[in-house]
């Protein structure tokens, strides 16, 4: 049935009420026309309710940050959106940790995607942050460089120190080897700390990007190309994921440990208590995310 609702505007009542009139207009023949009186008291106490349930929201909730969680909290925010009609989650383009960061301490963004765990000042200055899943950081290759399914941490370090320039020596195409870096970040800081000896200066021949989607694509646009990537973002492109010193990244390697390269995957905020965004750190911690999670070959982390 559908029903239309018409306000009517001379309507004589008292100053708290509005009278409507409600059609049937379903197609039968015979309209039926009734009146109702909804009084704003009541109107005003549902939204009060609405608002204070999490259910009304001034705008959307944006989530600016990292690049290493960004198309996972995205299927994520769009499912959560599904579930709950009328709430909206935006997860604009990286700007990295330390940039989502800076935004809420500055007060534009209420939340930010995080992939390391909080300094000692930003928890002084009143951060909090909560971790939902762990990721592997995979070293990824162009699907062209065939052959080579493994890199171990001596190789790694001499790709990137310049010591290794062609996929042959690797038992890989006669080509030669293309590495890309990051200029900074988490994930890059991330491997500096794994992989002892990785350089930690830039690098005279890799070439640097600005994030970590950035090395991504970089890699998926370049034959013969190298770099490294959270598992999750990796299984969203097409590039070819490696093993490391032998080891696959599944999810028993990283919950023991014996896949040593990973982020934590959480997020900033100063209010946990805000009522959408607890709603939301909810359903993160839910059954039904933890299988998206582990669909872009992320682990769930209980809640703490």
């Amino acid at each position: 049935m559908e029903i239309s609702i018409l306000f009517d505007d001379h309507d004589k009542s008292p100053a708290l009420s509005k009278s409507v009139m409600i059609i049937d207009t379903s197609g039968n023949k015979n309209l039926h026309l009734r009146r109702a009186s909804i009084s704003l008291w009541g109107f005003m106490f549902f939204l009060l309710l609405s608002l204070l349930s999490g259910f009304a929201v001034a705008g959307p909730l944006e989530i600016p940050g990292t690049g290493a969680s960004q198309l996972l909290v995205r299927e994520l925010a769009k499912n959560f959106e599904f579930k709950n009609p009328g709430i909206i989650i935006r997860v604009p383009h990286t700007i990295g940790t330390r940039g989502g960061i800076r935004a809420l301490l500055s007060g534009k963004n209420k939340v930010a995607r995080i992939s390391r765990p909080l300094k000692d000042s930003e928890k002084a200055a009143g951060i909090k942050a909560v971790f939902f899943a762990i990721s592997p950081v995979v070293f990824i290759v162009h699907p062209s460089v065939g052959g080579v399914r493994n890199l171990t941490a001596d190789q790694v370090i001499a790709i990137y120190t310049g010591e290794l320039r062609n996929w042959e020596s690797l038992d890989g195409p006669p080509r030669k080897i293309y590495p890309v870096t990051r200029d900074s970040g988490s994930v890059l800081n991330t491997v500096r700390r794994s992989i002892t000896g990785f350089p930690e200066a830039k690098l005279p021949l890799a070439k640097p990007v600005s994030s970590i989607i950035d090395m991504v694509e970089t890699v998926e646009a370049h034959p013969f190309s190298v770099g490294f990537s959270t598992l999750n973002l990796a299984r969203s492109h097409e590039v070819k994921v490696l093993d490391y010193n032998g080891v696959k990244a599944t999810d028993n390697a990283i919950i023991s440990a014996q896949y040593p390269i990973s982020v934590p995957l959480g997020l900033a905020m100063r209010d946990p208590e805000l009522p959408v965004l607890r709603r939301f750190i909810d359903y993160l911690h839910s059954d039904e995310a933890a299988e998206i999670m582990r669909r872009h070959g992320a682990v769930p982390l209980p809640r703490s």
